[in-house]
């Protein structure tokens, strides 16, 4: 089985793979912090095990802005976000396949990430959970279709559009980061626009995104392999 042949077998199995890998690092969390991780983890674990804090940032804790997008401040976090992945996530999926969607959703956590040091620089505050990915997924849904035009399509860019709405706006009332929601949306959208102009092409390129699928894979095992590293050092 090529690389390619791998990807297209898992259908729309990406979205529900990152769910699960979500939810057990959401139960190792609880494992490792004690049952009041449930619904209050606190902040030192959540850092320790890969949450994004910015101080690290520009110490060579570039890992982070991947492993952080996996952790969560909690069950309503988690199942909030959840909720949108497993809803949003097999859509896009079914559109533009596994390597695309999982390239996606890595870059768009990364933007995340970088937007909210960007604005904040190196302080002492700890980042985690799935939105910056998720609105990555919003913000390429939105554009993508906004792109296709038609009416369908159109519909789709408004279905999109609630969401994003809805999101900002609960991230205002929860006191969210809606600057990595912002990071990730942007990043989201600038695929959405480029894989639009793409789809014509989709054959040839897709063997470029599958290799980026890989080396998105890559990155993301080896920053769960730094963090553990980190924490078995600090026991």
């Amino acid at each position: 089985m090529t690389g390619r042949d791998f990807w297209e077998s898992l259908g729309r199995s990406v979205s529900y793979t990152l769910v699960l890998v979500n939810a057990v690092l959401f139960l190792l969390v609880v494992a490792v912090a004690g049952a009041e991780a449930l619904f209050a983890p606190p902040l030192d674990t959540l850092a320790a095990m890969g949450g994004l804090l910015l101080r690290r940032l520009p110490q060579g804790g570039y890992p982070l802005l991947i492993t952080y997008g996996y952790l969560h401040f909690g069950l309503i976090h988690f199942g909030f976000n959840m909720l949108v992945l497993s809803r949003v996530g097999p859509m896009l999926e079914d559109e533009i396949g596994g390597p695309r969607f999982f390239t996606l959703y890595t870059a768009a956590l990364i933007g995340g990430g970088l937007l909210r040091y960007v604005v904040s620089g190196p302080i002492n505050m700890v980042v985690v959970g799935a939105s910056g990915g998720l609105f990555g997924l919003i913000g390429f849904g939105m554009a993508y279709t906004h792109a296709l035009g038609g009416h369908t399509a159109h519909e789709l860019r408004n279905f999109f559009l609630r969401w994003a709405l809805y999101g900002f706006l609960f991230g205002l009332i929860v006191r969210a980061d809606n600057w990595a929601h912002l990071g990730g949306f942007a990043v989201g959208a600038g695929l959405g626009l480029l894989l639009e102009k793409e789809r014509h092409y989709r054959v040839r390129w897709t063997p470029v995104w599958t290799g980026l699928a890989w080396a998105c894979a890559a990155a993301t095992v080896a920053a769960f392999v730094w963090v553990m590293l980190q924490y078995a050092a600090l026991q």
